[in-house]
Order: C-alpha cells, then sequence, then structure tokens
C-alpha cells in the first residue's frame, strides 16, 4: 500500500462541544493530531434479515 494511513474512530456526542470533549480526552493523548471530522446526523436505520 501506497500513502497516508489512516484510522478510523466512532463516537457517539449529543452536541459539538461533546465531540470536541472526546476528542480531546480520548484521542490526541493517543499521539493522533491530523483529524477529518466526519459527522452523520441521521441515525441509520437497519432493517432485520438486510
Amino acid at each position: 500500500m501506497t500513502g497516508e494511513r489512516r484510522i478510523m474512530f466512532r463516537a457517539r456526542a449529543t452536541n459539538n462541544q461533546e465531540l470536541v470533549d472526546i476528542i480531546d480526552r480520548k484521542i490526541r493523548p493517543l499521539g493522533f493530531t491530523n483529524f477529518e471530522v466526519t459527522m452523520v446526523l441521521e441515525p441509520v436505520v437497519r432493517y432485520p434479515g438486510l
């Protein structure tokens, strides 16, 4: 593989400030400094059997 390695973290937050707090308390201490944040505003609907 070539290029920059990427790692994905999933977090659930009720507002932007809570998301920033999660990033500051749990992700930054691991040494990650370059972030790309993608927000999903609506819950994913998963139907049984699919």
